[in-house]
């Protein structure tokens, strides 16, 4: 008896990282080209756990509603204003910022400065919908 219950745990615990697996890599293969390799939001963001900044899964669920603050104890209501989501992010994202998740600074992506891009801007507009897909 004890050994077919050895036998059930080890097939779930195989079945398990199998799914993880198959997770992971659906994940790696809808993850936008902003998202991977070296680039500003690589080096501070994670998809889950924090780094120098937020998770991607901690931005989405605030924005997505199902986090009532974020850690600088704003609100989105107080973050965005009367701007839609997407749009703020957008902007977020293209031009830097900091206070939403505390002083640390986030860098400019997209701007005056590096010369906006309607590819660059395509490029964040698809970061912005991945990471509001992570906690839908």
């Amino acid at each position: 008896m004890r050994k077919k219950s050895m036998l059930k745990t080890v097939k779930v615990a195989a079945m398990s990282l199998a799914c993880l697996l198959i997770t992971n890599s659906v994940m790696a293969a809808e993850m936008p080209e902003m998202a991977r390799g070296s680039n500003y939001c690589s080096t501070c963001h994670k998809v889950e756990g924090k780094s120098v900044g937020p998770s991607w899964m901690e931005i989405s669920k605030f924005y997505n509603g199902k986090m009532a603050r974020s850690t600088s104890g704003k609100s989105v209501q107080d973050a965005i204003g009367d701007v839609p989501v997407e749009q703020f992010l957008i902007r977020k994202v293209s031009a830097g910022g900091h206070g939403n998740w505390g002083n640390q600074p986030m860098l400019a992506n997209d701007n005056v400065y590096n010369k906006p891009t309607e590819l660059k801007q395509k490029q964040i507009k698809e970061l912005v919908e991945y990471i509001l897909s992570l906690a839908k």
